[in-house]
């Protein structure tokens, strides 16, 4: 997608309009990699191969750093918050981000520190600068391209907010309300550019609707076994001895008792919330409650709990030499039972590194209680922590390949159909998964039109046709999708509407070969991968001379994907167009030819010659923000043979010009613009401020610390 959108950019075209995937899409709501993202700047300094390690390390980075002040905030001490820094930027959770998609998911969960230590701020004192620096923050998570990561950021937000006023930390609260109202709004201004775009998307996708339990869950609801494995006894763990010893060790300060039991209540809360509980069953019916998939994902926010809970930790250790006698040796008790409850909870016996490091901790909690070693003891904790830490990510659960052969290995094949290819025509392409060379977004890789795509989020119309074509059967869940690419298409018809002109096969399906009985001819073979051509599939763009209504959308899918019907004659929509015209009732029908397409993604244009007035049908996406004219005069686009366009044309010679310019784009980066601009005079007033500080209010003194009170 980024090699797509990299190339877009240097062609002027294709940036708003994918038309390479799923016969046309959007581009812009398509969550991964969040086109518009700023930190994409990444890529065009260190170009795609280098741009994803890189960007894990400055995210990785940016979510130690958010982990290191959100623990300063509860005032824990600088040793003790790189304890905690280290817990959530070395975390499982993290490191699978950083090597699955360290731009998307990680660049939204790595903000997620940064956002609560900001609410801490303007929870302490509200203020305009502190709001802004949060709508920056949350702007930046929703523009990252991971929606259900920024939707469990407001959540955290929301329950450390009722935390806030059930402890009576907040001294203003209608001005601290505000300040939050405010800042979650301009978020959602200064993102509005992709927001409002991805919200029209949602609409009109296949996920418009609540999931059901199979479709939030494909494999069935997890049990206890089942989230005890992911928590704690998965290659890479999501959450470590260490950080659980420390996070347990936090409930022994009296000073830290009340941060940590928010956290502690926070991480059992999303527990709860990965299995088939009561509590799981009541979320899916709060708003958004069923809008995303896999429940174990809640982990993301166990993680995060348990990384600040270490920080807490280790402030109680290397804070015991302060408190009484009995409240000294207490961390080291607690240390102890931490270590004792993780292996507990995961059911594993200790290894004798682990027994050897959570003793090293023990002796570090010793040693800070006398002064002399107290820095000896810092040390001892941070690198066993490190040490613990970074044996559960030894192996990651994916890695980075050293360049693009993975995927560029079949280039010549792709190579040869875009030679064989005219803008008339689409490929599909198949090979047995787990293969890259040859997979559902090779098209947009090598520039060629493909039926398919991988994008778990589509229209609804497409989606539903495309299961027809794969099972022949109408959807029923959003899993018939999602898994219909490991399978040859079935139905021909609708191959065949798609403009399907060529077939590409990877080495190992010979079940193809019976699939690919004549009329199909084999074109191009090398090295095992062959391509053949369809001459039965229709062309992209063309002519018929009427059209007929059937108002049941199932009764059209039904007719398209019937061998009877006949749709170079005819094509079905479901409402009458509004001057009512349906074309000429003669007995020999008008023809007509497309005689050629421009395609700019963004405008496609065709050259039409008819004998009779009658319709054009292009089997592009219909979709919100299309605008047709016909010889330069506006003409309203029929919603045609299911999920397509038609258009009206008259006798004679015509020119069609598709353009796409949606309004949601347009409307967003108004919003977007006004809101930046908002920020730009937050910004300048806070500085003019701060040099003429006798123009300020003055500020309340005596604030209570969030550790105390």
């Amino acid at each position: 997608m980024l090699a797509y959108v990299a190339r877009s950019l240097a062609r002027g075209h294709g940036y708003l309009w994918n038309g390479l995937q799923h016969c046309g899409q959007p581009v812009i709501p398509m969550t991964p990699p969040g086109t518009l993202y700023p930190f994409n700047v990444v890529f065009l300094v260190f170009g795609l191969r280098l741009g994803f390690p890189a960007m894990a390390v400055l995210h990785l980075c940016i979510g130690g750093i958010g982990t290191y002040a959100l623990c300063r905030a509860y005032a824990a001490g600088r040793v003790a918050s790189l304890c905690g820094a280290l817990a959530f930027a070395f975390s499982g959770t993290a490191v699978n981000m950083a090597t699955w998609l360290p731009s998307a998911n990680l660049g939204t969960y790595a903000w997620l520190p940064v956002a609560l230590y900001l609410l801490e701020g303007l929870i302490k004192r509200p203020a305009p600068p502190r709001a802004v620096a949060l709508a920056v923050v949350l702007a930046l998570q929703l523009f990252a391209g991971s929606p259900q990561i920024a939707w469990f950021t407001h959540q955290i937000i929301a329950f450390r907010v009722l935390w806030a006023f059930a402890a009576r930390h907040v001294r203003q609260p209608w001005r601290f309300l505000g300040a939050l109202a405010g800042a979650v709004v301009l978020a959602f201004g200064l993102a509005a550019v992709q927001l409002l775009p991805s919200l029209e998307f949602s609409r009109h996708s296949l996920r418009s609707f609540g999931l059901s339990a199979t479709e939030l869950q494909p494999q069935g609801l997890a049990d206890w076994p089942q989230v005890r494995k992911s928590l704690f006894t998965n290659s890479v763990k999501t959450i470590s001895l260490g950080a659980s010893a420390l996070a347990i060790t936090g409930l022994a300060s009296v000073a830290t008792r009340g941060v940590a039991a928010f956290y502690w209540l926070l991480a059992i809360l999303y527990v709860l919330l990965m299995f088939d509980t009561p509590l799981y069953a009541f979320y899916l019916n709060l708003p958004l409650g069923r809008a995303f998939r896999f429940p174990e994902r809640f982990s993301y926010v166990v993680t995060f709990a348990i990384a600040v809970l270490a920080g807490l930790g280790a402030h109680t250790i290397l804070d015991a030499g302060r408190q009484r006698r009995v409240g000294r040796y207490l961390p080291s008790i607690v240390l102890v039972l931490g270590g004792v409850a993780y292996f507990s909870l995961a059911q594993v016996s200790p290894s004798p590194w682990q027994l050897a490091c959570l003793a090293a901790m023990v002796v570090a909690a010793g040693l800070a209680l006398a002064p002399r070693l107290f820095g000896v003891a810092q040390a001892i904790l941070v690198s066993v922590l490190g040490v613990v830490i970074l044996h559960g990510i030894i192996r990651p659960f994916l890695s980075f390949q050293k360049d693009e052969g993975l995927l560029t290995r079949r280039a010549e094949a792709f190579a040869a159909v875009g030679d064989m290819m005219t803008p008339q025509d689409r490929l599909y392409q198949f090979e047995k998964w787990p293969s890259y060379s040859i997979m559902a977004k090779s098209a947009s890789l090598f520039d060629v039109r493909s039926i398919i795509d991988y994008e778990p989020q589509t229209t609804r119309r497409y989606a539903e046709l495309r299961v027809y074509l794969f099972h022949n059967k109408a959807l029923t869940n959003i899993n018939m999708f999602n898994l219909s690419l490991v399978r040859p298409p079935t139905n021909r018809p609708l191959l065949n509407l798609l403009a399907t002109r060529y077939v590409l096969v990877g080495t190992e399906e010979r079940p193809f070969e019976q699939w690919m009985r004549p009329p199909y001819r084999l074109r191009w073979e090398h090295d095992g991968v062959r391509v053949f051509e369809n001459p039965d599939a229709l062309p992209r763009a063309y002519y018929v001379p009427k059209l007929e209504v059937v108002r049941d959308p199932r009764a059209v899918l039904q007719r398209l994907a019937s061998d009877g019907h006949r749709p170079r004659d005819v094509a079905l929509i479901e409402e009458p167009p509004t001057d009512g015209y349906l074309g000429e009732t003669t007995e020999l029908p008008a023809l007509g030819t497309v005689m050629a397409i421009e395609d700019r993604d963004e405008v496609v244009r065709l050259d039409v010659t008819a004998t009779g007035p009658g319709f054009v049908v292009l089997t592009d996406q219909f979709f919100p923000g299309w605008s047709a004219t016909v010889n330069g005069v506006p003409t309203p686009i029929l919603h045609a043979n299911y999920a397509f366009r038609a258009v009206r044309v008259p006798q004679g010679v015509s020119v069609v010009e598709f353009t796409y310019r949606p309004t949601s784009v347009r409307l967003g980066a108004l919003l977007s613009l006004a809101s930046l601009v908002a920020v730009g005079l937050v910004t300048v007033r806070s500085l003019v401020s701060c040099r003429n500080p006798s123009s300020s209010a003055a500020l309340p003194r005596g604030t209570p610390g969030l550790m105390t009170g």
